[in-house]
């Protein structure tokens, strides 16, 4: 194991499961080596579930009972190992509970979510989203952090227009606000982290500060309140759950009377796409983060059609694109996530005022 840190402990009860997470948090900051052991949580959605034991590459994985149904252990191995509390109640997303070294589990998350073949994913927390938490979660805003590249707009040759930025403190909004009435500033404002609390910072027991990122990984800053703490994870488990099944109302196909079901998922682009040509081939050439290819035919100037594939999934979907809109067409088998995930990197590698009408973001 890494260090100091201990290994995770059997618990026999929700009380033990809390006693665990505050002891996490109080511990926070005990071990120094590399980044702070913080406890943390990744929310991710799984398809197939969790097998008892699997390998992702020579890496293996196994989850032990810990005592509490629904709460398992989960081990992943290689040179530093990392243990988890692997919460599997909800059934579609799961919750991985952690103070191992930060570098460490991110690590091992992201060797999760692309092991193609155990069919994990991230949770995708598009800017919307990200701005409606304090209030769904009755907390109280403390900062946010943007990072924003000019990625599909950008001719390969020119300097990127990029910004990263973390703000926190009082008047962390009304520093926004000054931001977004800048011309060439305003539509680069794509939140990559939002920073919430409750309670008072006086009394940690009853205090928490949360750091929730975009992809659905969450970090305990200060305070020990576990159940606070777990319940901002289950409000916002419900709000993305809810954007899924939006998105997933969508699908195109046939019901059992054989009548086609199903309609375009659409993405609006106020301020417009200024070169559909550059825009396309950036998008669908199947990298990071969209992880998109599809054969592409230009109908007529700055219109495509393009018969795509999700690498992440495998999934079939199809698009539409003109100079201000892009239609999606998401088929049966094919998950929500895909879209939060265009949706999340379209905001941060294009514009930050792309919404998608389904999700009632405008």
């Amino acid at each position: 194991m890494q260090g100091a840190t201990p290994q995770l402990s059997a618990v026999n009860s929700t009380d033990d499961y809390v006693g665990a997470l505050e002891g996490m948090a109080s511990a926070s900051r005990r071990y120094t080596q590399g980044r702070p052991t913080e406890l943390k949580t990744y929310m991710i959605e799984s398809r197939d579930g969790v097998p008892g034991e699997f390998s992702i590459g020579s890496t293996k994985c196994k989850t032990s009972e810990t005592g509490l149904d629904g709460v398992k252990i989960l081990r992943v191995g290689g040179s530093r190992p990392v243990e988890f509390y692997l919460d599997i109640n909800d059934g579609r997303f799961l919750f991985l509970h952690t103070n191992y070294n930060t570098i460490y589990a991110n690590h091992t998350i992201e060797q999760l979510v692309n092991a193609f073949e155990h069919a994990f994913d991230r949770t995708w927390l598009y800017s919307g989203l990200l701005k409606k938490i304090p209030d769904a979660c009755r907390c109280k805003s403390s900062g946010f952090g943007i990072k924003y590249s000019n990625y599909l707009s950008r001719d390969i040759e020119s300097d990127p227009d990029d910004m990263s930025l973390d703000v926190g403190g009082s008047l962390a909004e009304k520093i926004r606000g000054w931001m977004a009435a800048e011309a060439g500033v305003k539509n680069a404002l794509a939140y990559d982290v939002i920073k919430i609390s409750r309670g008072s910072d006086a009394s940690p027991e009853e205090h928490i500060r949360v750091n929730v990122h975009k992809t659905g990984h969450l970090a305990v800053k200060s305070g020990r309140s576990i159940k606070e703490y777990l319940d901002i994870i289950k409000t916002i488990s419900e709000m993305y759950a809810a954007a899924v099944e939006n998105i997933e109302k969508c699908r195109i196909g046939v019901d059992s009377d054989g009548a086609f079901t199903g309609h375009a998922v659409n993405f609006t682009f106020p301020n417009g796409i200024g070169n559909p040509d550059l825009f396309v081939d950036r998008m669908f050439n199947g990298a990071k983060p969209f992880k998109m290819w599809g054969i592409k035919e230009k109908v007529s100037d700055g219109y495509y059609i393009i018969e795509g594939v999700d690498i992440h999934t495998g999934a079939r979907i199809n698009f539409e694109v003109s100079s201000d809109m892009m239609r999606a067409y998401l088929y049966r088998g094919g998950g929500g996530s895909t879209v939060l995930r265009l949706l999340a990197n379209l905001q941060m590698q294009y514009d930050s005022d792309t919404y998608c009408r389904e999700l009632d973001d405008a």
